[in-house]
């Protein structure tokens, strides 16, 4: 009886291998900052925004954990995570919202620019995105470098 359990396990784990070794895996692609808002929640800035990211693979996946870090014209505004599971289908792309909570000292170093933006001095700024996400199929789990920079036109 032993051997017969031994023998199952050994061949589901070979199938496992098999099916995905056969499958070519491509990396997801960062594509864009989107949908920035800012608000203010129980009395503390946020800003939230979309962060579009494209599946080209020919199966779905689920994003279990997004931790980045937020910068404005090189400097550190704040960090991001990913507060629920979100799936992204077989070759799509989708929308995942981050949420940015600004402490006071936050808003202090974004203050200069900050000023420039309000006075009209400026329409665009340079933003970035660095850090983490984790991808997950089945039992696998993939961490991906997310290094996004993108110049937001603020007059749109």
């Amino acid at each position: 009886m032993f051997l017969i359990i031994a023998m199952t396990k050994l061949i589901y784990l070979l199938v496992i291998l098999l099916c995905s070794s056969c499958l070519t895996r491509k990396n997801i692609d960062f594509k864009s900052i989107e949908n920035v808002t800012y608000a203010t929640e129980n009395n503390s800035p946020v800003i939230k925004f979309d962060l579009k990211i494209h599946n080209p693979n020919n199966w779905g996946l689920r994003v279990t954990d997004v931790n980045t870090n937020v910068s404005i014209d090189n400097k550190m505004i704040g960090s991001t995570l990913l507060p629920e599971t979100i799936k992204i289908a077989r070759k799509s792309d989708i929308l995942i919202p981050m949420q940015l909570n600004l402490s006071l000292a936050d808003l202090l170093t974004f203050l200069p620019q900050g000023l420039s933006l309000f006075t009209g001095n400026k329409t665009t700024i340079n933003t970035s995105v660095d850090g983490g996400i984790t991808l997950k199929k089945f039992l696998f789990r993939k961490r991906i470098a997310i290094n996004l920079k993108q110049e937001l036109d603020l007059n749109r």
